[in-house]
């Protein structure tokens, strides 16, 4: 029994030694696969980060030739705009020298047309002057009757303008109204569209922040797209504004077309009802006095047509002024389309004598005004005073005109008559202030085309630098986007 005994406990002690070298033998195992697993699990993260390395690399390569190829499109449409203004100014330019051209063109025709009918006139006098004088009572008495009732059609028919034009001047007015509502609409519109692209650019923003896990690639296109649609808006805003100003423009030269036109037709009224009583004056009273109240009367009227034609003049430097300003806006009207009131036909053959006959005398020389003349003479026009009244006063500097806008002589009479040398004089008296009176109009001529050059290169100027002004700030835009 002892023997078994101590054979079982041998048995069992052989029994544990096994069972823990198996555990040992296991646990070596173990701890030899978990080296190998953590072998294993370096290698593969070393290899993930390199291909994480590889592929950054790559999107990073990618970005970069897409950016580059984002700044050679802008450098051409850049290139692209720059030859269309270039053209559009080009075309702008030739156009107002074909422009300038007919104009001198219609004015030399319309100045032959005037010397011709004046010397038609003339001729027609001398062949009517020796019945004018038999009949000299008879013909003062109708002539008067007739001037009043020439003055009082002109009266009526420089109302009637006047009427006109205020009417026009209203609906501008009504325009300008209209035109204002809609610039107010298209800036409640821009204050939209900004407040629309506020919200846009804070929803791009978080959803920048949403979306941070994303690849180069796509915040690259997505912030390419939001800064083309910012210039784009940016450029919209830029032609409604020119487009709005050119309006505004436009606008303002119809309505000092208009006024020049109502000008235009009260100087005319008031040189017919001048020339009338000039005739008038000249049948009834010879004498030194008459002429003089006769050239005074003469001279406003010629000063109001030289206003006119000054103001016209004025109008076509605006009108060229808003093309050379906004190029891009819709076409000004064309200047005002009736030069010829201004100019005047060149002067006749120098120092006719003069006579009491009735003459035409369609352009008397602007003298300066000679004290009260004791002679009954119609009344001064009154709608010369009351024709400008609508529109506001032009400039007093004459319009720069080719011919100058009087002749030197106070009105070439033909086959004058051996009466009175008092009125003889007069006339000689009258043709010199007249000369001299031209060389002044000359010289101020001159001073106005130097004052208009030097406005047309200074909004030229302004021109230019607002153009500059807008790349600098659509360059500006692009950089901030």
């Amino acid at each position: 029994a002892k023997a078994a005994k101590e054979a079982a406990a041998k048995e069992a002690k052989a029994s544990k030694v096994a069972a823990e070298q198996a555990k040992a033998k296991e646990a070596a195992s173990a701890k030899a696969a978990k080296e190998k697993a953590a072998v294993k699990a370096t290698e593969e993260k070393a290899k993930a980060k390199a291909a994480e390395e590889k592929a950054k690399e790559a999107a990073a390569k990618k970005a970069s030739a897409e950016q580059a190829k984002a700044e050679q499109a802008k450098a051409e449409e850049a290139k692209a705009s720059k030859a269309a203004k270039e053209k559009v100014a080009a075309k702008a330019a030739e156009e107002k020298a074909a422009a300038k051209t007919a104009a001198d063109a219609a004015a030399k025709e319309a100045a032959a047309k005037n010397a011709a009918a004046i010397q038609a006139k003339n001729e027609e006098v001398a062949a009517t002057s020796a019945k004018a004088a038999e009949e000299k009572a008879v013909a003062a008495a109708a002539k008067k009757v007739a001037t009043e009732k020439a003055a009082a059609e002109q009266a009526e028919k420089a109302k009637a303008s006047i009427q006109a034009s205020q009417e026009a001047a209203a609906k501008k007015a009504e325009a300008a109204k209209a035109s204002a509502e809609a610039a107010k609409k298209q800036a409640a519109e821009a204050a939209e569209v900004r407040r629309l692209q506020a919200l846009e650019t804070e929803k791009t923003k978080q959803a920048a922040l949403q979306t941070e896990q994303k690849s180069a690639a796509e915040q690259k296109a997505e912030a390419r797209a939001a800064k083309e649609a910012a210039f784009e808006a940016e450029l919209k805003r830029g032609k409604e504004a020119a487009a709005a100003k050119a309006a505004e423009q436009k606008l303002a030269a119809e309505e000092a077309d208009v006024a020049a036109e109502a000008r235009a037709v009260a100087a005319k009224a008031a040189v017919k009802k001048s020339v009338e009583q000039s005739k008038l004056s000249k049948s009834k009273f010879a004498s030194q006095e008459a002429l003089d109240s006769m050239a005074a009367k003469a001279q406003n009227a010629e000063e109001l047509m030289a206003k006119a034609a000054a103001a016209q003049s004025k109008l076509a430097e605006q009108q060229a002024a808003a093309k050379v300003a906004a190029p891009a806006a819709p076409k000004v009207a064309a200047p005002a389309p009736k030069p010829a009131p201004a100019p005047k036909p060149p002067p006749p053959p120098p120092v006719v004598k003069p006579v009491p006959a009735p003459a035409p005398a369609p352009a008397p020389a602007p003298v300066p005004p000679p004290p009260p003349a004791p002679a009954p003479v119609a009344p001064p026009p009154a709608p010369v005073v009351e024709a400008p009244a609508p529109a506001p006063p032009p400039p007093p500097a004459p319009a720069p005109v080719a011919p100058p806008p009087a002749p030197p002589a106070p009105a070439p009479v033909a086959a004058p008559k051996k009466a009175d040398k008092g009125a003889d004089k007069a006339a000689e008296k009258a043709a010199e202030k007249a000369a001299k009176a031209a060389a002044f109009e000359e010289k101020a001529a001159a001073a106005a085309k130097g004052a208009a050059a030097e406005k047309a290169a200074a909004a030229a100027d302004k021109a230019k630098a607002a153009a500059a002004a807008e790349e600098k700030a659509a360059v500006a835009a692009q950089g901030a986007a």
